[in-house]
């Protein structure tokens, strides 16, 4: 019996593919059941009603993830910058010495949709990861999703992690870290189902509302502390989080090599928790940023390809 792990997950752009290591990867149909309407005790009929498939996948690729998909999502479609979202499934072998077939292998595709981004997630120490959606569309004629179980699996695959580095919101460092979680905040409508279909082909998106969470040790930093109980203002020019990417073969890149980044947000910065404790257990203070338009940027925006060089 042939068993299968995440592989990876590929960008189709109009130019060349990104090719992302997957951590996890599920697809989900989604389907809604329309069974009878009869008096039985008995269900006499059933037919799938709708089928909503969406993409879901982890990768610790982030810099080309967020080089490649806007932190307010991205359309997918067949003529645009993005073109497709592939999951590609790596057959394994039964036996040691077993040999599968360069087609061997399995992936699902999908043509017509939105991408959107979930969560960046980072604890310190830890390697940073980022959660994404891509919501599969119809283009009216054609299935959301095409199945190919004779895949050839994408070689290039993407293999850059990128490690939780210095912090601060509303000018106010945080170097007591112990997380920093980035949501991207997108709200999406009721899905329109294409005419006499069970496919969707339109998603609204209804609002974009991301926050940070930034979770740390050092109790005092708010009422008499750095920031007041009251909350205080973040700009994009006074709120970042760095990312320094790891070293193949050693440990991390060097501060002045151009592949590191840097996450900006502006709003309000708040305590939504102070002294979290029990008993002999570390406490900790939580803090967020609440975004708010600054009438220019994205809510929050990114840097790619840059020199880790916080200055603060």
């Amino acid at each position: 019996m042939p068993s299968y792990t995440s592989h990876s997950v590929v960008l189709g752009t109009s130019g060349a593919d990104v090719v992302m290591s997957a951590n996890s990867s599920a697809l989900s149909l989604n389907n809604e059941i329309v069974t009878d309407s009869s008096g039985a005790d008995v269900i006499l009929a059933a037919s799938i009603g709708m089928q909503k498939p969406v993409l879901n996948f982890t990768t610790d690729s982030i810099g080309v993830f967020l080089s490649s998909i806007s932190t307010s999502g991205s359309c997918l479609t067949s003529t645009g910058a993005l073109q497709s979202v592939t999951q590609y499934l790596q057959k394994k072998t039964t036996c040691p010495g077993d040999t599968i077939p360069s087609n061997g292998h399995a992936s699902r595709i999908i043509t017509d949709g939105f991408v959107q981004p979930l969560e960046l997630t980072s604890t310190r120490g830890e390697t940073a990861t980022i959660g994404c959606d891509v919501n599969a569309l119809s283009d009216g004629t054609n299935a959301p999703v095409t199945f190919d179980d004779e895949a050839i699996l994408p070689t290039g695959v993407d293999t850059s992690q990128y490690v939780l580095g210095a912090v601060r919101a509303g000018n106010v460092v945080f170097g007591d870290l112990r997380s920093v979680n980035a949501a991207f905040g997108i709200t999406l409508g009721e899905i329109v189902l294409g005419l006499a279909s069970v496919w969707p082909e339109d998603i609204p998106i209804l609002s974009i509302d991301p926050r940070w969470t930034i979770t740390g040790r050092d109790v005092r930093k708010v009422g008499s502390g750095a920031v007041p109980a009251v909350g205080q203002e973040a700009t994009q020019a006074n709120t970042e989080i760095w990312y320094r990417k790891r070293k193949n073969k050693s440990t991390l890149e060097d501060v002045t090599a151009p592949v590191h980044i840097k996450v900006m947000i502006s709003g309000l910065l708040y305590c939504t928790q102070s002294g979290e404790g029990s008993g002999r257990s570390d406490g900790s203070t939580t803090f967020e940023v609440q975004s708010v338009w600054d009438g220019t940027n994205n809510p929050m925006t990114v840097q790619t390809g840059i020199a880790y060089n916080p200055g603060f």
